[in-house]
């Protein structure tokens, strides 16, 4: 058994892709005010349990666009690779690609507070789809702007799931 300690916000350390399950551990040290540590805690614990996507049909479509950096797939499971070599500042490519037709966006990349704010900015046609992240160790989300995208009927989900241990 190994042990890897992801101590000064690694998160990523957690992925599925590299251990088995995850003890999320944090301190009060997050605000001196005891009740936004609380707060922050339970916030990035519910991060890390985002829910996972077990459509079958979206699976077998996912082995053959996972390599590249974003993807939309449709509502019949026909899927588009955009040409964009990092998830980084390519909201407007993404944005410009929805249509009525498209199911998910699948981020192989982080999910940042800036793609999530300009998306927003954009207008409303992400509202009908889902941001399909590789897993929760991925998103880079503060709380507000992740409320916020939620609140305004965003969707994010993950395809592998972390084991919370």
């Amino acid at each position: 058994m190994s042990i890897v300690d992801g101590v000064l916000s690694r998160k990523t350390l957690g992925s599925p892709s590299i251990t088995e399950g995850t003890i999320f551990c944090s301190g009060a040290i997050l605000n001196k005010d005891m009740s936004k540590s609380i707060e922050q805690i339970v916030y990035e614990a519910n991060i890390l349990n985002t829910s996972n996507i077990e459509k079958a049909e979206f699976l077998e479509i996912y082995q053959k666009i996972k390599e590249y950096k974003i993807s939309l797939v449709n509502n019949d499971y026909t899927y588009e690779i955009l040409n964009i070599s990092t998830t980084l500042n390519y909201y407007k490519e993404v944005y410009d690609s929805l249509n009525d037709n498209t199911k998910y966006v699948v981020m192989n990349g982080i999910l940042t507070n800036n793609f999530i704010e300009n998306l927003i900015r954009s207008g409303n046609k992400y509202k009908n789809v889902t941001i399909l992240i590789i897993d929760s160790t991925k998103i880079f989300l503060d709380k507000e702007i992740y409320d916020k995208f939620i609140k305004l009927n965003g969707c994010i989900k993950v395809i592998n799931n972390i084991k919370c241990i």
